[in-house]
């Protein structure tokens, strides 16, 4: 490193001082000599710790000219470049190789490859359906695509993120192929050869911003496309010519900027999913008028379009099954919206910490009669009841009303037997009423309290008809005011993961052990005194008695050293002294133990100081479908 900075210093001189570039060589060795010898002299003074080498490195290439400081750094930086692309190399060829030894092999995945030709030994696996490469930006595109031609089982080929300036001919050879997922590159047209694909029904041409061209559409228009995928194309308006591409079932023109549809657009008759998120200029008048000639629409996605009110000409849309529009910031619905009586998915809802907000306060009358609804997303509105006619909604199996102003748990909810999810997080409900052994379909109830609210605007007691939900799997009630848990808890018979945190629990009921499904349990920061005696016999897999500060944790310790089963325990903040700790730590060999004390700023032996990455392996349950891209 002395001899690069000296070399590069000395260039420097030497180049306004053409006397000392006749003694160049003399002048070199002399500087060389001097540089080796203070370096020596300097490290050999005193031994250099091993933790100050690299700010040692630091200072000394601080103090270097700004020109020899940037080609000591380019220099380390190609050599650490050239080491990872060698390493990627092998790492492929590996890949490869193992592919290569299974004459049967069906997918190959060849991403961040980092050379500019694949071994042409791959055109052997005449078996190969799916190959996908990724970030592989110095490939030769063309030998790539003669290389394809000769695997004439190949269906599926993505190839993202190279930065591709076009598609050669060759493409045209690949006649097996049914998906082509060609997204973030830089392509402007398709060839001519395209049109030959015939088998092609999925194309993706995501992110490709510089595709303006007009035969797009002439391309595809005798093809068999049945999924085009033009988001965050940069587009401004359609071409007129996509009414010819009559084979399109589903298209997305999501984060582009259209404002409105051409009245081609008229003509996709096949057309049945539509996606428009993230178009802020959407005209929806005009839109609405175009989609309600289309005979086989049924599902539209127009999320992210800063929509503040919804024109009436949504109330044609009379064939739709799915309609998204979250994040958007509605205040209101028009009457004419609950025509849509076909709906069997309806999403008004934003996700948490979104910038963009539906702020709905009021459904409107008539919403009740939508009554083929089985998914409703109504999350982070401003709804403070639901109305007289939402128990006719009896098909609901999925309703998220999670971050809204409910007072209560709603009544008419209790009719609806065929809910199986039901989300109520952080709205001001302190009381839930009688009625919940009639969801006898429910697996998941999600009734967490908002950590800011005061104490009147929580749950403090639990009906004993709780006890009857014998499908119930999970049940989340942290950050509520619950005192103590209903004497029959022991009739949830299914019942696999429970959350508690954040209440003021003093005692479990001895009904708690004979749970028998019961496998993940948290009970944070409570005011536990302590366990029922026969709490080992419960089979948990995760058990959190973190901030439990008033128990009597010798007794605790001892119980919950008897559960075999535990995989994770958190026993954090509740000033655990190491005697105290060591059953624990000696009889759950498997366990993972989690201690984070305010005080004692190193771990308990045998513990971790890290819960939040110890927790990531937990089980996890199903919360309910996730829907939209």
């Amino acid at each position: 490193m002395i001899t690069i900075a000296t070399s590069f210093y000395f260039q420097d001189i030497c180049s306004t001082n053409p006397l000392l570039t006749m003694t160049r060589p003399f002048h070199t060795c002399l500087l060389l000599f001097i540089m080796l010898i203070a370096a020596k002299s300097n490290y050999a003074q005193k031994p250099v710790a091993k933790e100050n080498l690299k700010q040692t490195k630091d200072e000394w290439l601080r103090s270097l000219p700004e020109k020899v400081r940037d080609s000591i750094v380019y220099k380390e930086w190609k050599e650490a470049q050239s080491a990872q692309e060698k390493k990627s190399l092998e790492a492929a060829q590996a890949r490869i190789d193992a592919a290569l030894a299974n004459p049967n092999t069906e997918a190959l995945d060849l991403s961040y490859y980092p050379g500019t030709e694949i071994d042409p030994r791959v055109a052997s696996l005449k078996k190969l359906h799916k190959i996908t490469i990724t970030k592989a930006r110095k490939l030769n595109v063309d030998k790539l695509f003669s290389l394809l031609a000769r695997l004439p089982e190949l269906r599926v080929l993505v190839l993202n993120d190279g930065g591709y300036s076009a598609l050669p001919s060759a493409v045209g050879d690949l006649t097996s192929l049914d998906s082509f997922t060609f997204r973030n590159n830089n392509i402007k047209a398709l060839p001519e050869t395209f049109t030959k694909l015939k088998n092609l029904s999925y194309l993706c041409l995501e992110h490709n911003a510089y595709l303006y061209d007009d035969d797009l559409y002439e391309r595809l228009k005798g093809m068999n496309v049945k999924t085009l995928d033009l988001s965050t194309c940069g587009l401004l308006e359609l071409n007129g010519k996509i009414g010819e591409v009559k084979s399109l079932r589903d298209l997305d023109l999501s984060v582009n900027d259209i404002k409105t549809l051409p009245a081609s657009f008229a003509q996709l008759a096949n057309l049945e999913v539509l996606s428009l998120r993230q178009n802020l200029s959407l005209n929806l008048v005009d839109v609405s008028k175009t989609l309600a000639t289309l005979p086989k629409l049924n599902a539209l996605y127009i999320d992210q379009c800063g929509l503040s009110s919804l024109p009436v000409e949504i109330g044609s849309l009379t064939g739709l099954k799915v309609l998204s529009l979250r994040e958007n910031v509605l205040t209101s619905l028009p009457a004419t919206f609950t025509s849509l009586k076909n709906l069997e998915e309806l999403y008004l809802g934003s996700p948490t910490n979104s910038f963009r907000l539906n702020v709905l306060q009021n459904l409107p009358l008539g919403f009740g009669g939508m009554n083929k609804l089985r998914v409703l997303d109504l999350a982070g509105n401003q709804l403070a009841s639901l109305g007289g006619d939402f128990s006719q909604l009896t098909a609901l199996e999925w309703l998220d009303l999670s971050r809204n102003q409910l007072p209560g748990f709603p009544a008419s909810l209790t009719n609806l037997s065929k809910l199986r999810f039901i989300n109520l997080n952080r709205n001001k409900i302190s009381e839930v009423g009688t009625g919940l052994s009639r969801l006898t379909q429910l697996d998941s109830l999600f009734m967490d309290g908002d950590f800011f609210n005061k104490a009147d605007k929580k749950i403090k007691t639990l009906p004993d008809d709780l006890c009857q939900m014998r499908n119930l799997k999970k049940l989340t009630l942290k950050d509520n005011v619950i005192e103590k848990l209903p004497a029959c808890i022991d009739g949830l018979t299914s019942l696999v993961s429970l959350d508690l945190r954040g209440n003021v629990i003093t005692l479990l009921p001895a009904s708690f052990s004979k749970l028998p499904s019961l496998q993940i349990l948290d009970l944070k920061s409570n005011d536990l005194q302590g366990l029922p005696s026969d709490f080992s016999s419960l089979h948990l897999v995760d058990l959190n008695v973190a901030m439990n500060l008033n128990a009597n944790m010798s007794s605790v310790i001892a119980q919950v050293a008897r559960i075999k089963t535990l995989r994770i325990l958190d026993i954090s903040y509740n000033n655990l002294t190491r005697a105290q700790a060591e059953p624990l730590i000696s009889a759950l060999p498997d366990c993972k133990i989690i201690n984070v004390d305010y005080y004692n700023k190193e771990p308990l032996p045998g513990t971790t100081p890290q819960p939040s990455e110890q927790r990531q392996n937990r089980p996890i349950l199903d919360d309910g479908p996730k829907r939209n891209k």
